[in-house]
This record gives C-alpha cells, sequence and structure tokens, in this order.
C-alpha cells in the first residue's frame, strides 16, 4: 500500500491551516542582534590576545578574528533577511520539554566545563563534557559513550597540544 492509497491522503490542508509555526519578525531580529553581539565579542576579544613577537603575518589572534568577522557579516545578513524578507517557518515545530532539557544540560555542562578545564585539566573535563552531552542526545551504546569521547578528546589533543604546540 502506498501513501496515496492512504484514506485521507488526498485532502489538502484547510485554508489558513498553518501546519508549523507563524513567522516571527521580532524573533529573526532578536536572533540577528544576538549574532551580532556576540560576534563583536569574539572580534573584541580576539584584539586582546597578547603576541609575544609580532611577525606581521598571521598570528595568535588572525583565526579568531576571521571567525568573529565571518560571523558578523552572516549576522548582518540575517538582520537584513529578516528586515526584507517573510521567513517560512512551516517546517519548524513547537519547542518540547525534551529539548528544552536539552538545550539547559548542554548549557549548564558547558559551563562545568569552562570552570573545570583549569582545575583538572583539558582531557578529563573534555571526555566527561562528551560522554554528558552524548548521553544526553541519546547514544546509550558503551561504544558511543566510550570510544567517542576518547577518541575525539585524544583527536583535539594530538592536534593541538602536540601538532599546533597550543599549550592545552
Amino acid at each position: 500500500m502506498s501513501t496515496d492509497e492512504l484514506p485521507g491522503a488526498d485532502l489538502e490542508p484547510a485554508p489558513g491551516d498553518t501546519p508549523g509555526l507563524p513567522p516571527s519578525h521580532r524573533l529573526e531580529l532578536l536572533c540577528g542582534g544576538i549574532a551580532i553581539a556576540l560576534s563583536l565579542t569574539l572580534i573584541g576579544l580576539s584584539r586582546l590576545i597578547t603576541v609575544r613577537n609580532e611577525t606581521g603575518g598571521v598570528d595568535p589572534r588572525w583565526w579568531p578574528t576571521v571567525l568573529g568577522v565571518l560571523g558578523l557579516v552572516l549576522s548582518i545578513a540575517l538582520v537584513i533577511v529578516a528586515l526584507t524578507a517573510t521567513i517560512r517557518r512551516d517546517d519548524v515545530e513547537p519547542a518540547t520539554t525534551p529539548g528544552l532539557r536539552n538545550v539547559f544540560v548542554t548549557a549548564a555542562v558547558a559551563v562545568a566545563y569552562v570552570l573545570a578545564w583549569p582545575l583538572v585539566g583539558f582531557i578529563p573535563a573534555t571526555v566527561v563534557l562528551l560522554v554528558v552531552l552524548t548521553a544526553t542526545y541519546g547514544a546509550r551504546s558503551w561504544k558511543a559513550l566510550v570510544l567517542f569521547p576518547a577518541g575525539l578528546t585524544a583527536f583535539l589533543y594530538l592536534l593541538f597540544a602536540t601538532l599546533l604546540k597550543v599549550p592545552l
């Protein structure tokens, strides 16, 4: 039996029936404004990074500045689109309790990670962060809860501490 043969499959939605959420210019402008503020903060903080030897080329401030400027450009584009177009939100579903729980757990774990890193070090803090987030978003097998956090932590450590010589 195909989906066309199901009862009611040929019915169109009633006029004025919106399956998703209605357009929200205020929400789009708020998101764009927050993104602009965060991008400007990143640019400002990247300028505060002290460089011992000025080389005139790529230095430790370069990547954060590039990412901040890119974020600023995209944020301004988001605000322009919010002001000039109606963004359809047919595919946006209302917030759910599990979704909100995931958001708050992620935010709390991120804050705990930032606070724990200087105390316990990069490796233990990162492994715990990844285990908690992996479990929060639905992984239950031992492979996902052990191999993924260990492998990603090892990769990040090798990349930054060994290859790029960034002190962690």
